[in-house]
């Protein structure tokens, strides 16, 4: 027995005498998808998908081990990326997309990062180390994050990315993130209607009543008495009776004041429609207070100038914390986007001040009429939320100073330290190679402002590229501000929409080898096998391929032929031949332009791309490099016609995805709106039209839409109509007609074993079943036809007897959306829309050390005899082992519970993680 392992056993033997502390409760831990409005998810199935994961953490148990086969995967990041061509060679360190940060009150060390797909992150030594808190929640959208600040152990979280991935429900936490409750739903009612909330925007805790809140959704102004067990809908009044509305922000103005900004929707109609994704740049202004804690509300937009408040549309309040002593003269700000009728056109209006409360507001000039103190050539006027005004908005002020103002918009920020009467530009996005200013991510979603008495009083940053802090904002001169982007290493919250790996046929140095699109963290690429990633085309990653060969590039190997999408001001392709580390545009030869989620597919002779293009154009185009070639795509439909891509109804069918056969040249599939499968056996000069739509069999006469993937197994043969199997997934959570939510049983990964005349539903049997949540991608093993995996939005499973059973695949992986995976060398690689990428490696120990674990393993924010047994009992786990824990893999060079582990935790025992 080892010396760390009997000093251990030493340490519990003191610790049962004391008596252990007790074990967690399991039951208290519980898109930028563009597919057309009907096919995304209701949020009625996203309430589906929290009962789904908490099923999933009753059968594979909390840590994960109990149903799974395989080993353990490691999360590899990306932790500490070196940008590559954003225009400028510089290095820069990003996470995914944050929604803000909340600080603790009195210790300056704690803070909570809520993300826009990641979940909730913590950190106790000011960023040093962080830990994921809601990686078995089964929704990691969050759309608000408060605490208790008269007891900070308490948390709410609110569900639902305003923009991107919707989900219902509100969450308790009292251990600082260690356990949540069960979800609590919020439901307004308009008009005898009711209306499900999908985002929780904005949370304020009352300072004065720690059982009081509000919550801010799509659906109106919610209230709890009881500290979050039951919500009451707040009557907001309207310009004639209660007002139908949707809340973007909360701030409390004092003793019992609170101010309200929001939208009044026309009518209840107008929640369904662009208010549900955040798009709402044309309903008007809604804005109201409260002097009695919310027992009585009044409107107060005509506070503002006369009209005023007609010609707004999303706003954002922000108090200045030193004025609140009185409530009659407490400061606070509105930072407020144009209403137009334009959508995607919605400016900057201005930022109005109030120094009573919000009963009155001054405009302050700041818009594309005002000039900063520094204006340069990419920021002439105060217009920093630009175009997007709808999506970027960010307003703090500072804790100390009420005339120290910060505002956040698109490329830009602002600040202010006289109250609003100047301003300068205090960051630039990543052009800033020409402009001598602080380069901070583009799309500013919130500031923070420190605020512990006698401490310095950091600024903080939240945006599109994770978190970003100013220790001098506050003082600095002019054009001298600083930001470090330090606080996002150790944070993997990229949103990855798809990758590709090496082949198995490479060497040995390329076998690492991994890229993948991100979410407006651009194109990324591994370096070696490390968890750095570097970005090499900026904007939005999306999909990406690789060939099979490999080309000799100045005396070292790379991928022969590297393709990505990227969408900046449009979706583009770029082609690499070094490798990634130069692109070229490569559009040649594409009458179209591709839609946001591309994706492309490999032919078997591994040298051969198709991808496709957005209607009108709607057409599959080939490649094998040197530009692209439209093909015939000759459409054979079951009435024996033929003509284009169209559904069932005749209308025109919008490819989603393609698949190639991995042994077969010429061999595709293709999926289409509306449930629509295709097939070609030639190449693409011509299709055939499945005759069911998906999920049709002998026993449903109703399908499904929201196709999501194709796949081929290796035995598939285009000779023999009898036996032509192919498999298809949907992420819809409705039936074909658009109304009925998919019943248990009906599936959402499909097969054929006819050529598309009727589908068969992938659900495994007794109790390994396959969750019953939105599918984004199938495939099979290309050397094993019996072996299929399936992504799901839970996580990765697996069946080894051809669909007839599945096991949640590998330890580890949060309850996370797995967008896509790839196979090479033994490994098995993922990439989560919001946990950034994975790895699996079934057959050997020794792989380069992934994110590091904090030795936390119930997260109950102490390191104590629990997380001691659990360590003891994963010691000389590698990662092929499902004992293996990532939370336990303090230090070391490879993926191994051991000894050094063990000392490490020793070292820290009994204090904080």
């Amino acid at each position: 027995m080892t010396a760390p392992l009997l000093a251990a056993l030493a340490a519990l033997v003191a610790l049962a005498a004391a008596g252990l502390p007790e074990q967690d409760d399991p039951r208290g831990r519980a898109s930028a998808r563009e597919q057309i409005a009907e096919e995304r998810p209701s949020l009625e199935a996203r309430w589906h998908l929290l009962q789904q994961a908490q099923k999933e953490r009753a059968r594979v148990g909390q840590r994960g081990r109990e149903r799974v086969q395989g080993g353990a995967w490691v999360n590899l990041g990306p932790v500490d990326e070196a940008f590559g061509d954003n225009g400028a060679r510089f290095t820069r360190v990003d996470s995914g997309r944050g929604r803000q940060l909340v600080l603790h009150p009195t210790d300056s060390s704690t803070f909570y990062l809520s993300t826009a797909g990641g979940g909730v992150w913590k950190t106790r030594d000011a960023g040093q180390r962080w830990e994921p808190l809601t990686d078995a929640l089964g929704v990691l959208a969050v759309g608000a994050l408060a605490l208790d600040p008269a007891a900070p152990e308490i948390l709410y979280l609110g569900f639902g990315d305003p923009f991107d991935e919707q989900a219902p429900g509100l969450v308790r936490s009292g251990d600082g993130g260690g356990t949540w409750s069960d979800p609590v739903l919020l439901q307004a009612t308009y008009k005898g209607g009711q209306f499900l909330s999908g985002s929780v925007r904005d949370l304020a805790v009352d300072p004065g009543d720690s059982a009081h809140l509000f919550a801010g959704t799509d659906v109106g102004l919610f209230e709890s008495h009881d500290a979050a067990r039951t919500f009451a809908q707040v009557a907001l009044p309207g310009p004639s009776g209660p007002a139908v509305a949707s809340v973007w922000s909360i701030a409390w103005a004092g003793f019992g004041t609170f101010l309200v900004s929001g939208q009044l929707l026309a009518d209840e109609t107008r929640i369904q429609g662009a208010n549900r994704n955040g798009r709402d740049g044309a309903s008007p202004l809604g804005l109201w207070r409260t002097s009695d804690a919310g027992h009585s509300w009044t409107s107060v937009r005509e506070g503002l100038p006369a009209g005023e408040a007609d010609h707004i549309s999303r706003a954002t309040l922000a108090l200045a914390p030193s004025t609140t002593l009185d409530p009659l003269t407490s400061r606070l700000y509105l930072l407020a986007a144009a209403r137009v009728d334009d959508l995607a056109d919605s400016h900057q209006r201005d930022v109005y001040r109030s120094e009573d409360a919000g009963q009155t507001w001054t405009p302050l000039g700041v818009n594309a009429l005002g000039v900063p103190l520094n204006p340069n050539e990419r920021q002439k006027d105060l217009d920093v939320m630009q175009q997007q005004a709808w999506y970027n908005q960010a307003i703090a002020v500072d804790a100390i100073d009420p005339d120290a103002v910060f505002v956040g918009g698109s490329e830009a920020s602002l600040r202010s330290l006289d109250g609003g009467a100047t301003w300068s530009v205090m960051t630039e996005g990543y052009a800033a190679y020409a402009v001598p200013l602080a380069s901070v991510h583009p799309d500013f979603h919130g500031f923070a402002a420190s605020a512990i008495p006698g401490q310095a009083h950091a600024i903080y940053a939240v945006n599109d590229g994770g978190l970003y802090r100013s220790p001098d904002a506050h003082f600095a001169a002019d054009g001298k501000v600083t930001f470090s982007d330090a606080l996002n290493r150790g944070l993997a919250t990229h949103l990855v929409y798809d990758l590709a790996c090496a082949a198995d046929s490479w060497p040995a140095a390329l076998q690492g080898f991994l890229i993948g699109g991100t979410q407006d963290n651009g194109t990324r690429l591994r370096e070696g096998t490390t968890g750095t990633f570097d970005e090499v085309l900026g904007g939005d990653g999306v999909g990406v391929a690789v060939s099979r060969e490999v080309a000799d590039n100045n005396g070292s190997p790379a991928p022969r032929l590297l393709l990505a999408s990227v969408g900046a001001g449009g979706m583009r392709i770029g082609k690499s031949s070094d490798g990634g580390k130069t692109f070229s545009d490569f559009t040649s030869g594409m009458a179209g332009e591709p839609p946001f989620l591309v994706r492309f597919a490999r032919d078997a002779d591994g040298q051969t791309f198709f991808t496709y293009t957005a209607p009108p154009d709607n057409a599959v185009y080939s490649t094998k490099g040197a530009s692209w070639s439209a093909l015939p795509s000759v459409v054979h439909l079951p009435s024996g016609a033929t003509g284009a891509f169209v559904t069932s109804e005749g209308k025109v069918s919008a490819l989603h995805a393609l698949g190639a056969h991995p042994l077969r040249s010429g061999v595709l599939g293709a999926a289409g709106d509306a449930g629509t499968i295709y097939f070609s056996h030639d190449g693409g000069a011509n299709w055939t039209m499945a005759e069911a739509v998906l999920g049709v069999d002998s026993r449903r006469a109703q399908g499904v839409k929201g196709t999501s993937s194709v796949a081929f197994p290796p035995d598939y043969d285009p000779s023999n109509p009898a036996a032509q199997t192919l498999y298809a997934s949907s992420i819809a959570t409705v039936l074909y007609d658009g109304t009925t939510p998919i019943p248990p049983g009906f599936g959402h990964a499909f097969k054929t074993t006819d050529g598309g005349k009727s589908w068969q539903p992938l659900l495994g049997s007794g109790a390994r079943l396959l969750p019953d949540v939105p599918v984004e991608a199938v495939r099979v093993d290309p050397a094993d036809a019996q072996t299929i995996y399936v992504a799901t939005e839970l996580g990765l499973y697996r069946s080894t007897d051809g669909g007839g059973s599945f096991d949640r695949l590998g330890a580890g992986l949060p309850l996370a959306r797995v967008s896509e995976i790839c196979f090479t060398g033994g490994a098995l690689y993922a990439g989560t829309y919001g946990r950034g990428f994975w790895q699996l490696d079934v057959l050997a120990s020794g792989n380069p050390a992934g994110v590091r674990g904090t030795g936390d393993a119930n997260h109950d924010g102490k390191l104590d005899g629990l997380d001691l047994l659990d360590l003891a009992a994963s010691l000389g786990a590698s990662q092929a082992d499902p004992r293996y824990r990532l939370e336990q893999d303090l230090v070391g060079a490879t993926n191994q519970i051991d000894d050094d582990d063990l000392a490490a935790l020793l070292a820290r025992f009994g204090g904080a993680p």
